[in-house]
């Protein structure tokens, strides 16, 4: 063995490695997608149910509306609030969502949350290598408790 010098290395087996690293990328990006999907189905599905009782609940009326004059206009300029990203979060959502009503950003939260279980999915397989079934068990864990499905 010789120390400092680097040989050449001709590995056969990294030509037939692409084919499946491309079927394990499209293994995750279906992944994915139906872990988004599923998240944000059952996240709208208690945006709907709040939504029934026409009611702010105490987090949005304390939090969100701390201005009362300027309820109206949707547009929050005080003293506490400190929230920016908050306000470009949902002063872009009230441009994608025709209806824009007192519960407009309920929806666009909940959508934007799903994609919590997704995240956490590709952190478990990438960074933490974790097998395909824990990381979706994983990820639907992290997105389903009821504090995170709460949130929503």
């Amino acid at each position: 063995m010789t120390v400092g010098r680097v040989l050449p290395v001709h590995d056969e087996t990294r030509e037939h490695a692409r084919p499946a690293a491309h079927r394990r990328f499209g293994l995750d990006a279906v992944a994915f997608v139906v872990l988004y999907a599923l998240v944000a189905v059952v996240y709208l599905l208690v945006v709907r149910s709040a939504d029934v009782q026409q009611m702010l609940t105490g987090e949005e009326a304390t939090v969100t509306f701390v201005d009362p004059v300027a309820l109206e206009q949707r547009f929050q300029y005080t003293h506490y609030s400190t929230n920016f990203g908050g306000h470009v979060f949902f002063w872009l959502a009230s441009l994608l969502d025709p209806s824009f009503d007192l519960f407009y950003g309920r929806a666009a939260k909940a959508l934007a949350l799903a994609f919590a279980a997704p995240l956490i999915y590709l952190t478990l397989r990438r960074r933490m290598g974790t097998a395909r079934v824990p990381a979706v068990v994983g990820a639907l864990t992290g997105a389903l408790m009821p504090g995170v499905v709460s949130f929503s």
